[in-house]
């Protein structure tokens, strides 16, 4: 016995993980262990990895969604510019820009959202 163990308390050899194994205290062996997962979210569910012996994070759909959205936002601030100058000359935006800007908003109607995205070709 170690002298920083309290009486009636004892050790066992080897490193062990609290998060993959615990002792039971009527037999005194290691056992694994996988602790509850963390409380799910609306953007993050968890799942256990045996391999790692711990809960990995996983993005919801709902989260997937936001994501893909962001980015569609992104990609259209990013050509905003062709509808300015369009309307600043007094003429239409390009079919092939509108056609890009359609594609783009469009996107959270493709069948494979929000896990498989097919993004339109920017404009040449």
């Amino acid at each position: 016995m170690r002298a920083n163990t309290p009486p009636g308390c004892g050790a066992l050899e080897g490193a062990h993980s609290a998060q993959a194994k615990r002792v039971n205290l009527a037999t005194g062996t290691v056992e694994p262990c996988i602790c509850p997962a963390p409380q799910a979210t609306e953007w993050v569910d968890w799942r256990w990895e045996t391999a790692a012996q711990r809960w990995q994070a996983v993005a919801t759909p709902a989260a997937l969604a936001r994501d893909i959205r962001a980015r569609r936002a992104k990609l259209l601030n990013a050509c905003d510019w062709v509808v300015s100058r369009a309307a600043e000359a007094g003429q239409p935006v390009p079919p092939e820009w509108a056609a890009y800007r359609q594609a783009l908003r469009d996107v959270p109607l493709q069948p494979g959202f929000p896990d498989a995205i097919e993004w339109p070709a920017l404009p040449g």
